[in-house]
Formats: structure tokens, sequence, C-alpha cells
């Protein structure tokens, strides 16, 4: 059975509103060195291929102050690149580095590592 793009849009939506509410948004993430928050950026990050701050702080709730310190922090880790838009040099876009990936290719394993 495959669930149609409304129907994992409204559950995303659900588990994005519940995180933020009950809180584990800034506790450590299932062993990783990285706390929830951090782990959701890189995920939207990971799936978008390119995205700009605004929208990971609208997918994800969080503020523009604490998304700039976990966009630092994911960026000094070597996990994300931030690059100027070609569309608009006023504007970045952030992508994932392409270092740190693992075995399968997947971006998200490097939040699955401890340090």
């Amino acid at each position: 059975m495959t669930a149609s793009r409304d129907t994992v849009a409204v559950i995303r939506r659900f588990n994005r509103f519940y995180t933020r509410a009950i809180g584990v948004m800034d506790k450590g993430h299932v062993g990783s060195p990285y706390t929830l928050a951090e782990t959701r950026t890189l995920y939207e990050i990971a799936t978008s291929g390119g995205v700009t701050p605004k929208l990971v702080s609208e997918r994800t709730g969080l503020d523009a102050g604490y998304l700039s310190r976990i966009l630092k922090r994911l960026e000094r880790d070597g996990l994300i690149v931030r690059e100027r838009s070609d569309v608009d040099g006023r504007s970045v876009v952030i992508r994932p580095s392409g270092r740190r990936r693992g075995a399968d290719g997947d971006a998200s394993a490097a939040v699955r590592r401890p340090r």
C-alpha cells in the first residue's frame, strides 16, 4: 500500500508539531552526538538537495537564531556547505557536503555515528 503525498505531508506536519510541543528538539537523538533539532535540520537539508535557511526554519519550526547556531555546527563538522544562490546573490543555499556519508551513501548516517 502506497501513501499519497498528501497523507505523508499531513503525518510530517503532525510529527513536527508534536516534537516541538513536547520539547524533544533539544535532547540527544538515539545515541547521536547531535540533538533532534540538529538531526531534523540535517534531514531537511539532505532531502531537499539545496534549501534556504528560511525554508529549513519554516519546515522545522526553529527560530532563526537557534537555526543559525545549528547550521554553524553542521558546517563546522563538515556535514553541510553554504553557497550563494545563483538566482539571488543576497540569498544562501545550504547543501549536504558529501563528506562523512555512510557506506550506503546516506548523509544522515553521520548523525548516527558517535564522536
